[in-house]
């Protein structure tokens, strides 16, 4: 039982509590596969009852969009990380 114990805590970070675990990486990564098409259908929905000229272009540049978006998601983590 104790080599069992010992290869789960080697999945795991062991002492660094900050460090991801495996598994946190995959259900990262399933979960950007899957935020990005759902995001999408939001703002094609958002789009379609918009009104201003402006945010319609923003909208209108997908790309430029989730990038943002995507950039400011990650800067407030970091941010919030740092403390």
């Amino acid at each position: 039982m104790a080599a069992y114990e010992g290869f789960l805590t080697s999945i795991y970070a062991g002492k660094d509590l900050f460090r991801p675990t495996f598994f946190e990486l995959i259900a990262q990564e399933q979960l950007n596969e899957i935020f990005q098409p759902a995001l999408r259908f939001l703002v094609d929905i958002f789009r379609e009852r918009i009104v201003s000229p402006t945010l319609l272009t923003l909208l209108d540049s997908w790309e430029v969009f989730y990038t943002a978006f995507r950039m400011i998601l990650e800067g407030s983590t970091v941010l919030n990380k740092e403390n």
